[in-house]
Order: structure tokens, then C-alpha cells, then sequence
């Protein structure tokens, strides 16, 4: 009886394992860590929108990055969708040039796994 017992708990234990290391081992875990915006040089040049992701897992793959303008008064959005490749600890910048109207815009960005 104590021999079934132990047989379950490790059945149990295996199931444990191999459950976190698909959700915490098998990609990265993508993080912005900072978020930039570069005006535009001239009249009709697009804006830049830059973002430090870091990889806070031990799995390496791609990552979809969505890199945003939000215009401070009325909300509205531009975006630009980018993937980023990033190995195990790695922190990566990742940038796009948003066509949008003159105005005042909050930058913003997401990082997601799987992309």
C-alpha cells in the first residue's frame, strides 16, 4: 500500500514538473523595459518609436512586439507590429517608424510570447 502511494506522488510530482517547465521554460518571457519616442527631423517624416525588451525567462524564440503612438488629447492610436528574436537574459532594442500628424503623442509598447 505504501509502495501505490509513493508510485502516485511521484506520478504526481512528474506531472508538476514538466507543467512548469512548458509555461516557464520553453520561451522567453518578454518585458518592455523602456519605452522611447524620437520626433520627427522634418515635416512629413514619420516618428520613431523605440523599445528596450528583456527577456526575464531561460527559453529563447521570437517575440512580437506592438510599439504604439497615443495622441495625449483625443486617445487615437498609430502602431506598428515588429518580432524580436531574444536568447536566454537577452534585452534587445526594438524600433519602427510611425507615420502620424503633427501632434502630441505618449509612446507606448508591448511585448508578447508567443507572437
Amino acid at each position: 500500500m505504501k509502495r501505490a502511494g509513493l508510485l502516485a506522488l511521484i506520478g504526481l510530482a512528474a506531472v508538476a514538473v514538466g507543467t512548469l517547465w512548458v509555461f516557464n521554460c520553453s520561451g522567453p518571457q518578454p518585458q518592455v523595459a523602456d519605452v522611447r519616442l524620437i520626433q520627427p527631423a522634418s515635416e512629413g517624416d514619420p516618428y520613431r518609436v523605440q523599445a528596450l525588451i528583456r527577456n526575464r525567462g531561460v527559453g529563447e524564440g521570437q517575440v512580437d512586439v506592438i510599439l504604439r503612438l497615443r495622441e495625449r488629447g483625443t486617445g487615437r492610436t498609430y502602431q506598428a507590429d515588429e518580432k524580436a528574436d531574444l536568447l536566454q537574459g537577452e534585452a534587445s532594442w526594438v524600433a519602427a517608424e510611425i507615420p502620424a500628424p503633427k501632434g502630441e503623442y505618449t509612446p507606448e509598447a508591448e511585448a508578447q510570447y508567443p507572437p
